[in-house]
């Protein structure tokens, strides 16, 4: 221990705060920096230095500081002098400049330890927050760290990454979340802030589709942080938040109010208690903040959901002070965003809807702004009655339903077409229909099916960055399981046209052309708009093509009377179905007529789908395939009956 090490203890136990002068002054710190910069007491000698007002003005004063930041390995003293310093950021612009890049410098440096190679990135951070002109050498260090670094950095600079892609929306940084996705320590914490930077998109877009697409993004990226077994009450509360602003969006909250409300209460609960303190860092409890505003969000949603439901309100002034016109424009009013976006588009269009369809809500509406037209929401109530009034002009009352009519996901199909309103609107209320008794109608073992492709396939790039690669990847996939369960449950005497599907008197097996013919059949019924072709049937390759804007994927059909075990089924076929991935999407599908012998059997549904991800040689990024199996040579019922009596 140097001389002023001990020094410094002897003043500290004895109960003293010595001043610099009791130590000898910034020049003796000064010749000893190569000994107090590895000294554990270093934060108190900073303190020192930081409350000595001759000294923190003066270059001497950073030149100690900064000299000791830079050779500093315990990563508990520099968390203290981290926190010690944030309170003179933005006094001195050359000692900014000094503590940054003596910041920047130890995160870089690998030999360092990971707290405080985390601490000095942390520092960074809030540099660059309260200075933002700062950013970009803090942006450049972050989109330059290395996925094979130490784990216990690599989660602390998952988390600075998502904070910093929060505040300057830099792509390069969600791409940087992507690469560390693979880190085993790191994982819930990339997922949750990839879900937060989907959340981002959803609060500044304007255009309900995309929103609703990027908050369906965020969810999925916050249910996979859910992994984490130290629990992530963070993206619990964002996941029930999101799903309660998008129940009510569409007017179906009613029936789960009282089970989120009790489930988000609990996840605030575990929050504030277990996972938040008053030492977190400016930036975090930022975050804390956010999260909070958006229970408050989830709060007034659920206040709203009950009185739209209602004719007239007991008490309209609380309904509209208090709920509606908060939520009416909550980017603003809730969640302190300085401008409206995603929020309103999907709250609007079922506030606007209640208020043109419900008499009683209107002239609640009306005769309150005619008494608070100098209100500071008085704009916003205006606006509404204006949108309500344009609406009741436009629809008959019964084709008014907010939850339909309003649906930007459905509307969105139509919107640029030639047809005149009332045409329209009967148009999506069909759509939504249709779909509604398709969706209704999927088993759960369908659905379950689905769900575990589309979790597989969310984290390939070509899906999760084109959007239009992801939904004719959507399409074809829900589909064709639907082709599947069709084929599965019809016999020949419900449709001649799949008895390829059964054994033949003759022995003879059917052809790949067989299963083409009738999936392409099935499916230009069902993808509209799509382009949709067959190729190379003559050569011996049975394969269908479906295109949708620039973007192409191929479902390969084949069919195996030998092995049509998935692991077979990859080996010998995907990198031929692969090979159509050269010029588009890295998305694919390989159909498969099962030829094999299984005493004339089908099998469930769940055991005939699996996704799989490969990587070429010479190549970075997977390629995507689905592998489903048809199940062929099957044996009407009672010729299995007859089978099972023979062996019996």
């Amino acid at each position: 221990m140097h001389n002023l090490e001990k020094k410094l203890v002897d003043f500290l136990e004895a109960g003293t705060n010595p001043s610099l002068a009791m130590i000898g002054g910034i020049d003796v710190l000064n010749n000893v920096i190569p000994e107090i910069g590895v000294s554990p007491l270093l934060p108190e000698f900073v303190r020192i230095v930081i409350n000595s007002d001759e000294s923190i003005e003066s270059e001497d004063g950073w030149r100690f500081i900064c000299g000791t930041l830079s050779i500093c390995k315990n990563g508990i003293a520099m968390r203290e002098c981290v926190d010690l310093l944030d309170q003179f950021i933005s006094l001195d612009s050359k000692a900014d400049d000094q503590i940054l890049e003596s910041y920047l410098n130890i995160a870089i440096d690998k030999t360092n330890e990971s707290l405080a190679r985390a601490a000095t990135l942390d520092g960074a951070l809030r540099i660059a927050i309260v200075l933002p002109e700062k950013r970009f050498d803090l942006i450049r260090v972050l989109i330059r760290i290395d996925v094979r670094d130490s784990p216990d950095f690599l989660r602390w600079a998952a988390k600075i990454i998502g904070v910093a892609h929060s505040h300057w929306h830099v792509d390069e940084l969600v791409n940087k979340l992507h690469e560390l996705r693979d880190v085993a320590d790191a994982k819930d914490e990339v997922y949750f802030e990839l879900g937060m930077s989907c959340l981002s998109k959803a609060l500044t877009s304007i255009e309900s589709n995309a929103v609703a697409a990027e908050l369906q993004d965020a969810r999925f990226w916050f249910n996979k942080s859910l992994a984490s077994p130290l629990g992530r009450p963070d993206s619990t509360l964002f996941l029930l938040c999101t799903e309660v602003l998008t129940e009510f969006s569409v007017g179906e909250l009613n029936g789960s109010v009282e089970s989120l409300a009790n489930q988000i209460d609990n996840s605030v609960r575990d929050l504030i208690i277990s996972h938040r303190s008053k030492f977190d860092p400016p930036w975090l409890r930022a975050r804390t903040f956010e999260v909070l505003l958006w229970e408050q969000l989830s709060q007034a949603l659920r206040g709203l959901e009950n009185e739209l439901l209602e004719p007239s309100w007991y008490e309209p002034a609380v309904v509209i002070e208090q709920f509606l016109l908060p939520i009416y424009s909550a980017s603003r009013t809730i969640l302190k965003l300085n401008q409206l976006g995603g929020i309103e588009s999907l709250v609007r269009p079922r506030i606007e809807g209640s208020l043109a369809a419900v008499a009683g809500q209107a002239h609640l509406m009306r005769k309150w702004f005619c008494q608070n037209q100098f209100s500071e929401i008085a704009n916003d109530a205006k606006h509404l009655l204006e949108q309500a009034d344009k609406l009741v002009s436009k629809y008959s009352d019964d084709q008014i339903l907010f939850g339909k009519q309003s649906n930007g996901l459905i509307e969105s199909l139509i919107t640029n077409s030639n047809l005149t309103a009332n045409h329209k609107s009967l148009i999506i209320n069909a759509i939504y229909d249709a779909f509604e008794v398709h969706m209704t109608n999927l088993t759960n073992a369908e659905t379950m099916v689905i769900e575990t492709c589309l979790l597989a396939v969310a984290s390939q790039s070509d899906y999760h960055k084109s959007k239009d690669s992801k939904q004719l990847f959507n399409a074809i996939l829900l589909w064709t399981i639907t082709f599947l369960h069709a084929r599965l449950e019809m016999t020949v005497r419900d449709e001649p046209a799949i008895a390829y599907l059964f054994k033949r008197a003759d022995g003879n097996l059917a052809k790949e052309d067989d299963l083409q013919s009738d999936y392409k059949k099935f499916m230009e019924s069902n993808v509209a708009g799509t382009k949709i072709e067959v190729m190379n049937v003559g050569g011996g390759r049975a394969d269908v093509y479906f295109q949708f804007s620039a973007e192409r994927i191929v479902v390969e059909v084949k069919r195996d009377s030998k092995d049509c075990s998935f692991d077979a089924l990859e080996k010998a076929y995907s990198s031929q179905a692969m090979d159509y991935q050269n010029i588009s999407a890295r998305l694919g599908f390989l159909l498969v007529l099962d030829q094999t012998d299984r005493d004339g059997a089908a099998m469930h549904i769940s055991e005939l789908v699996k996704s799989v991800e490969l990587i070429r040689k010479g190549e970075t990024q997977p390629r995507f395939l689905v592998i489903i199996k048809v199940p062929g040579e099957r044996l009407r019922p009672s010729e299995q009956t007859k089978l099972a009596k023979k062996k019996g």
